[in-house]
């Protein structure tokens, strides 16, 4: 098996330190088209839930996130999403990620990134000190880097061989063809979950999409609920093909 490289997970969102959004290491198009689903879901949610929304997002825990190849652009991600502030009092999420080119990296941050992941929400929740910014962000980070493994993602047909270099390699290649299968059986595209607070369980949504307005209010509410299945003509209108982009939202 190639030698993994590390990959460090760049951000985009509010710090209470800093005046305005601010992103680092991450690139344009993803930054575009997430940040039109947040403030469409961002938007919707303040109407929905009114004066509720704001403890309602105060509160919210930490989501944890993979997103299969191609559903925000053709890489898939994987990261945190955690509530955050700017310093003049403005309310808009921290987003934590990194790019996964493979289903092989997909499956090693949901099969193995247990530890990663918390080490992202360490680093996000570090910054909410105010005597605390970007930088300290960065350096936080770099601790946790993510091992991008270089071998090639299975074809997945009966009948053919390829070379292994060791057991390892085949625990993750099954761990891929689990991941390919749970989601085209299942229809998803992208795992969000909480590893659980003491003031509420462990919770997991799995989405054909980006969340939509009432699937992002479940997730602001701690709360689960059963989604009416979604057609593949929901899951084909994505914010990034929508023509009429949903003005700024900052509560």
């Amino acid at each position: 098996m190639a030698q993994p490289s590390h990959a460090i997970a760049g951000w985009y969102g509010k710090l209470p330190s800093l005046g305005d959004f601010a992103s680092r290491r991450l690139p344009a198009e993803f930054i575009t088209t997430w940040d039109a689903w947040l403030q469409e879901v961002l938007q919707g949610t303040r109407a929905g839930l009114s004066t509720g929304w704001l403890d309602c997002y105060l509160t919210m825990p930490i989501w944890r996130f993979v997103l299969l190849p191609g559903l925000v652009g053709p890489s898939g991600w994987a990261g945190v999403l955690m509530p955050s502030v700017d310093r003049v009092g403005r309310h808009f999420p921290l987003t934590v990620a990194i790019a996964l080119q493979s289903y092989t990296a997909a499956a090693r941050a949901v099969f193995e990134g247990a530890d990663w992941f918390a080490g992202l929400e360490e680093a996000a929740l570090g910054v909410l000190d105010l005597s605390r910014g970007a930088d300290d962000l960065d350096r936080a980070l770099a601790d946790f880097a993510f091992e991008l493994p270089r071998i090639a993602d299975p074809n997945g047909s009966v009948g053919s061989m390829r070379r292994l270099s060791s057991t390892e390699e085949f625990e993750l290649l099954s761990k891929v063809e689990a991941l390919r299968a749970w989601g085209e059986h299942a229809g998803w595209k992208g795992l969000w979950w909480t590893r659980g607070r003491v003031d509420g369980d462990p919770l997991m949504l799995a989405c054909v999409a980006l969340p939509t307005t009432e699937e992002f209010g479940w997730l602001l509410q701690r709360r689960s609920f059963s989604a009416p299945a979604r057609g593949a003509a929901d899951a084909a209108s994505s914010v990034s093909s929508r023509p009429d982009a949903p003005r700024r939202v900052e509560a």
